[in-house]
């Protein structure tokens, strides 16, 4: 371990940055971990040397003071976030980078610099802007535009990733609709402007419709265009990090341009010696690093590459994990919010683990046997995804099993083909668009005979999966076995029974820890979920059977409510699967965020009422029914059991007509011993009237509020036929439909209902026992305890 930190004294700092960071941000347990590490390294390192302590000291200080400035910014009054943001009606600012464009719709980030409320006032910060329409403007590019600005919206749920502080951290505290037609006041410009622009042109011109996104993702890191079927098969195949400017690029770029520098030695047209000869390359890296905009993976290659070469320069010696830690030092120095990116998190951990366990590999790389390469490049891929497991799961629950044989046939096209030509065409374009057109027509030959093998590998059973959310602690666990996995045969025999044994109590614990989360409770839990402007509930049952009713969703956008919010809440609880899925009626905000659940949650039953489905919907029931789903249609007088709890469906008739889909929702009244809830849909008024009349057990405890609290529902005989204690609300932040009315709210808390609703309290979770229910919020928002 001495040796350890002696060769790497830059572990130590890095350490005590991170710990720094993660200690203000209250991820204490996390931050134990990395001072842990610095308090040992910082221990040794005394030893050697006693005036080194005050530098790991530095850097948790300079860790902690950065995290309380990006989490406690002190915004000056004309700062926008301090203005009445319902006022603004228009911004003026300046982009801080190119827009990213997607097929039909454009978002880009401006410093805002006047803000019209009734008269141009001045203000600054940075606001997140999107246009439902494709628009390609250059950094730097001053605008005006007609804006309706928010914050950032998050879904508070268990599981749920934090949108707004994800934002904050980067100083961005609120996003907005382009209303209209963007103004451009003055046309960003600068020197390598000219690349994007022409390539843009270039690629327009001559590429093929898949390859022109990959190809713009490959030579300028912008991902907008790739077309999403094709980015689900990268992702899904493993090879996602190929579209990331990263070290491949670089090592590509200095590559090919100290090849040409020594073949220009040779012929005699440059005298420089060999140590040299790697910083005439480093102006053309700065420069590929100011034509795209500098992300993250590419500013940490560009840095290792930097300071490799001038460590050649002073003949010291190169030590590659010292390297990866100065990278880290620098980035979260200037940029202390990328430490929760999850790409700056892939990036810096697959690295480390290349360098940790790639060390035997370099045979293979030297060897001139294209075997030995290839084998090298699929051992090397292999690493890079194992190592990278917890973060995968974790940002994005989802792991690729074919990855390493994806890798093995996608890395040799992609790096000695695809992305040669890609930069190749990147320099010719700024010549002239037409200069590029051969060179891209190459690649994009190339692309388009790697899609289909890559979209047949996705297709392949067990090709990916969709996996649980793993804590920190698991995390921890995993990196300890693979470590043990890659190192135990160096190991004394007695060193490997202890952390052997140490392990086996570890995963024991976890495994004990998850089946106690997951168990049967005998008790029924309904847990309403925080899911904007829509409806969504997930049962438990005492028997541990699952159901979820309604998955919201969103009316336009890409945005996949069940993918990004309601699957990550039932991994979250330790699932897998859901048992029943259920659609209360085919609009949007109800059905939407149930095709990604259907799909991969492996639902046994689905069902819905007497509506006519609409064709994506009828879709997904076409497939459930091949893989022999029960597939059955609800309507009323139909009840049922299932494992002691009653189910009963009120409405509608199966004649029922009504020109209102709202109206045709389902209503399912769910009895368990003295519990009982009623879900209600969207019906209004007028179903409500017909339930009033002809149903004759309406008293629920627990009543989901009809249409969002809109005041068409929600009537008084309706209400109190009812009589709930509970009347909750599904309902989103700040909606444009006023929901939900005051009068409704007004009307359960006159019948002495406790009204709670998913946009102030977040998700609400009810526990029924034979004693009553057991009530706690997401957010603090009542007398009821949280959910933390």
């Amino acid at each position: 371990m001495r040796s350890i930190f002696y060769k790497n004294p830059l572990i130590t700092l890095c350490s005590a940055l991170v710990g720094g960071l993660l200690y203000t941000n209250n991820d204490i347990f996390e931050a134990s971990v990395f001072l842990s590490i610095a308090i040992i390294g910082t221990f040794l390192l005394v030893k050697k040397n006693k005036r080194l302590l005050f530098l790991p000291i530095f850097f948790f200080i300079l860790g902690a003071y950065s995290s309380i400035k990006i989490n406690k910014p002190g915004l000056p009054p004309n700062h926008i976030a301090n203005l009445p943001i319902w006022k603004i009606e228009e911004l003026e600012g300046r982009l801080i980078k190119a827009t990213d464009l997607k097929a039909s719709s454009t978002s880009f980030t401006i410093e805002a610099e006047r803000a019209f409320l009734g008269n141009w006032i001045k203000t600054q910060g940075l606001v997140r802007l999107y246009l439902s329409s494709p628009l390609y403007l250059e950094k730097g590019t001053s605008v005006r535009v007609k804006v309706r600005l928010r914050t950032f919206k998050d879904f508070y749920n268990p599981g749920s990733s934090k949108l707004n502080d994800y934002y904050k951290r980067k100083g961005i505290f609120l996003t907005g609709y382009v209303m209209g037609n963007v103004k451009v006041l003055k046309e960003g410009k600068s020197f390598w402007s000219v690349f994007r622009k022409n390539f843009r042109e270039a690629l327009r011109r001559y590429s093929t419709p898949r390859s022109e996104g990959i190809l713009m993702a490959l030579a300028l890191g912008q991902r907008g265009k790739i077309l999403p079927k094709n980015q689900e098969t990268f992702r899904k195949t493993g090879t996602a990090h190929l579209l990331a400017i990263s070290g491949l690029h670089m090592t590509l770029v200095s590559g090919l341009l100290i090849f040409l520098i020594k073949k220009f030695k040779e012929k005699g047209f440059l005298m420089i010696g060999e140590n040299y000869q790697v910083l005439l390359a480093l102006p053309f890296i700065l420069g590929y690093l100011f034509v795209s905009e500098s992300p993250i993976s590419a500013l940490r290659a560009s840095l290792a590459i930097f300071t490799l070469s001038f460590l050649l320069l002073l003949g010291k010696p190169k030590n590659p994990f010292n390297i990866l830690c100065l990278c880290a030092i620098v980035i979260l120095s200037f940029m202390p919010y990328e430490l929760w990116n999850p790409s700056f998190q892939l990036s810096f951990v697959a690295t480390g683990g290349i360098l940790i366990f790639g060390k035997k590999l370099l045979p293979f790389f030297r060897s001139k046997r294209l075997i030995n390469y290839i084998w090298g490049i699929f051992i090397l891929s292999l690493i890079a995804q194992i190592v990278t497991i917890p973060i995968l799961l974790h940002h994005f629950h989802m792991i690729s099993i074919i990855g390493p044989l994806a890798n093995l046939i996608a890395v040799p096209v992609v790096g000695l083909i695809v992305l040669p030509f890609a930069l190749i065409s990147l320099s010719l374009s700024a010549i002239h668009p037409v200069l590029a057109s051969p060179t891209i027509g190459i690649a994009s030959l190339f692309i388009e005979i790697l899609l289909p093998v890559l979209e047949n590998l996705e297709k392949l059973p067990f090709s990916y999966i969709w996996f649980l959310n793993l804590t920190f602690l698991e995390a921890l666990l995993l990196y300890a076995s693979i470590g043990f996995i890659f190192t135990w045969c160096n190991l004394s025999k007695k060193l490997s029974l202890i952390l052997s044994a140490l392990l086996l109590i570890g995963i024991s614990a976890d495994v004990f820890w998850r089946y106690e989360k997951t168990k049967p409770t005998g008790k029924l839990e309904v847990n309403f979920l925080d899911v904007g402007q829509g409806d969504s509930a997930f049962l438990r049952l005492p028997s541990g059977k699952k159901i979820l009713i309604d998955g919201g969703g969103t009316w336009m956008g890409e945005f996949d409510i069940g993918k990004s919010v309601i699957a990550p809440f039932i991994w979250e609880k330790g699932f897998l699967n859901v048992d029943y899925l259920v659609v209360s009626h085919p609009q949007p905000d109800h059905y939407k965020g149930l095709i990604f659940i259907a799909k991969h949650l492996n639902p046994k039953e689905f069902w819905y009422g007497p509506s006519e489905l609409p064709e994506e919907l009828q879709k997904i029931l076409r497939e459930l029914k091949e893989k022999g789903v029960i597939i059955r249609r609800l309507y009323k007088n139909i009840d049922f059991h299932i494992d002691g709890v009653n189910f009963k469906v009120l409405h509608p008739p199966s004649e029922f007509v009504s020109k209102d889909v709202n109206d045709q929702s389902l209503v399912l009244k769910i009895e368990w011993n003295d519990r009982s809830v009623l879900f209600t849909g969207d019906i209004t008024e007028k179903a409500e009237i017909e339930l009033s009349r002809e149903a004759s057990d309406l008293k629920s405890e627990v009543l989901k509020v009809p249409h969002h609290g809109s005041k068409t529902s929600s009537s008084y005989p309706f209400a109190r036929e009812v009589s709930p204690s509970f009347a909750i609300i599904s309902v989103g932040r700040n909606n444009p439909y006023g929901h939900p009315h005051q009068r409704v709210v007004s009307r359960y808390e006159g019948l002495g209902a406790t009204v709670l609703r998913t946009d102030l309290c977040g998700m609400i979770k009810m526990v029924g026992s034979p004693s009553g229910w057991e009530v706690k919020t997401y957010l603090k928002c009542t007398s009821f305890p949280q959910l933390r």
